[in-house]
């Protein structure tokens, strides 16, 4: 049970009862419950520090195969302090821990853990990576470090992490897990991250190979799918399929594309996949100077585009092409004089998302 009391004091209480049976060569029998009352308080002593104070106390009682019985007491403290970065492409914290109890002979839990999360690097634009470090010494009795690094890529989610303890009997675990899934619709199999028990096949191979494209399902979890592969995404049984898909920001501003993602209109049964295709036009910013005879050709609409050429004959146009289309001519209207320009991709320069050309020299047809 979790409330607020005035002046911003959380208050909670915590209650636990189980029993517990086993069987090795013998039938073990274990009860336990545990009390916990909590008062906590947090502040704010920057836009990204804060601090918060628990003070609790604590019953526990742990009977084993019906022994005596022990139950414990105490009173307890917390601080901790923390940390906190968010920015466009990361999110780091970090809390320092002082935990202490009137019990006699604790002396002090003291503890650190670091988390940050990192969405589309530069280095790959297609993964999330989650990375948490922590250290904990409790005073007297053990000393503990860990660390992990998870990678959500289109794979499936593959982690590395190792933990040490520093005592008399040093302990060290280290392990490589890789959870992944497959889907089969219409045809087509890929592999993901696949969590719930229907998928959708996101098929992005008629999408240029150097983007990379969100793709996500109403209320489900998003997948980044770079153009040209095929991935997966979980969606849960009864969703209706209806997914969006955008072009992610990779830093590189030379294209930009409009993505329309078909599928079939339907909702999702447990242990089905549908397949969904995504399709990409690109919204292309054309801008130049076009001439006729050697001399500029003055207030001429480019055809394709709301371009009007100017009494020097510059233009800046804007056109709608497939993801794998060149811009090779343009076709220009003066009046009722009809004209095609031939463009020299050798001389053409791409600046943020726009296209520059050179003086393009245009026929009468």
């Amino acid at each position: 049970m979790r409330t607020y009391l005035p002046y911003q004091v959380g208050f909670g209480i915590d209650y636990s009862r189980s029993t517990s049976f086993s069987t090795g060569g013998r039938q073990n029998k274990g009860r336990q419950n545990t009390l916990d009352i909590l008062f906590n308080r947090d502040f704010q002593l920057a836009s990204d520090i804060s601090l918060r104070i628990d003070a609790g106390y604590h019953t526990g009682k742990d009977v084993y195969d019906d022994a005596q019985e022990n139950r414990d007491h105490k009173i307890y403290t917390q601080l901790t302090l923390g940390f906190t970065d968010s920015r466009y492409n990361h999110y780091q914290s970090l809390y320092l821990k002082a935990r202490n109890s009137d019990q006699e002979g604790d002396d002090g839990i003291y503890s650190a853990d670091y988390a940050m999360t990192v969405n589309n690097p530069e280095f790959d634009r297609g993964g999330r990576y989650n990375l948490n470090l922590s250290a904990s010494d409790e005073v007297g009795v053990n000393k503990n470090a860990s660390g992990s690094l998870t990678v959500n890529n289109r794979f499936g989610y593959t982690s590395f992490g190792t933990s040490q303890t520093f005592n008399d009997n040093n302990y060290r675990q280290s392990y490589v897990t890789q959870r992944s899934g497959f889907a089969i619709g219409d045809g087509t199999m890929a592999y993901g991250a696949i969590t719930d028990q229907s998928a959708l096949v996101v098929d992005a191979s008629k999408l240029p190979a150097d983007e990379h494209f969100e793709v996500r399902n109403a209320n489900s979890g998003s997948v980044i799918v770079p153009g040209g592969k095929v991935t997966t995404i979980s969606v849960r049984p009864y969703t209706q399929v209806d997914p969006s898909a955008e072009q992610v920001y990779t830093g590189s501003e030379n294209s930009f594309y409009n993505v329309t993602a078909k599928s079939e209109s339907t909702h999702v049964l447990p242990g089905q996949s549908y397949k969904v295709t995504l399709n990409a036009v690109k919204n292309q910013t054309v801008t130049g100077r076009i001439y006729y005879a050697g001399r500029p050709l003055a207030n001429a609409r480019v055809i394709g585009s709301n371009g009007i050429s100017d009494e020097s004959g510059f233009f800046v146009g804007d056109f709608l092409m497939n993801s794998d289309e060149k811009l090779e001519q343009l076709k220009v209207r003066e009046g009722e004089q009809q004209f095609v320009c031939q463009i020299d991709q050798s001389k053409t320069k791409s600046l943020q998302g726009v296209i520059q050309l050179n003086g393009v020299e245009c026929e009468h047809i």
